[in-house]
């Protein structure tokens, strides 16, 4: 479950055990995606971009990427992919838009079907 957005690039969910560990609350990093900080230029445009697809309350299904090394990143966010209960491709979504870009990383590009699927299990949706 969303329980909420942060800014444009990092959302707060509850797992139900398969990525995060069961009932735990986790600030999850959008992978691809770079967005302004909180107080930057364009901020809250990026911040209600990614809240459009995941409203607080919402259902989404989150999903690692089997090639990363590091699960986190240096702020101890998880790196994931997420999709939408509608099953739109959140984080292809906002690198679509002009306040969110991809972020420039050594990364696979995520293909525009959804989130990567070699090498990665499928999630089910979060409750």
């Amino acid at each position: 479950m969303v329980l909420r957005v942060i800014d444009g690039d990092t959302i707060e969910v509850r797992d139900d055990g398969q990525v995060v560990p069961d009932g735990t609350v986790a600030r999850v990093r959008l992978l691809e995606i770079d967005a302004p900080e909180q107080g930057g230029c364009f901020a809250d445009d990026a911040t209600a971009r990614t809240t459009a697809p995941l409203p607080p309350g919402s259902t989404a299904r989150i999903e690692r990427d089997a090639d990363l090394t590091d699960r986190y990143d240096r702020y101890d966010r998880y790196l994931l992919y997420v999709c939408n209960e509608q099953g739109v491709f959140v984080n292809e979504s906002l690198a679509r838009t002009k306040v969110s870009r991809a972020a420039d990383t050594a990364h696979k590009p995520a293909p525009a079907s959804g989130p990567p699927a070699k090498g990665r299990r499928k999630l089910p949706l979060l409750p």
